[in-house]
């Protein structure tokens, strides 16, 4: 019998290979990356405008919307004292209670 080392393929062949040229594929699929991130980058870029515009929108609403509480909590309190000096007017025109017993 014959050894088989004959039929035996080398350790190495085995093992992945670098191929150092470039084609058209590697070319294109380069191009592709490129073009993806420079979109995503683009998408991105106009959402955070976008969402920084908003926010300086919010901050006017909220401004006026502050001032419109204040003026309505003003008027409410102002409201609170005209009701309290009526109550104030009747209670003096109302006799006093009777006191004592009934005797």
């Amino acid at each position: 019998m014959t050894p088989d080392h004959d039929n035996a393929t080398p350790p190495h062949a085995n093992r992945p290979r670098f191929d150092p040229t470039i084609n058209l594929g590697h070319i294109i699929t380069f191009i592709g990356f490129v073009a993806a991130g420079m979109a995503a980058y683009n998408g991105i870029d106009k959402r955070l405008a976008l969402l920084e515009q908003f926010r300086v929108m919010q901050v006017s609403r909220d401004a006026e919307q502050d001032a419109t509480v204040q003026a309505q909590g003003a008027d409410i309190r102002a409201s609170q004292r005209r009701i309290e000096d009526k109550l104030d007017r009747l209670a003096e025109r109302l006799p006093p209670p009777p006191r004592g017993g009934a005797s």
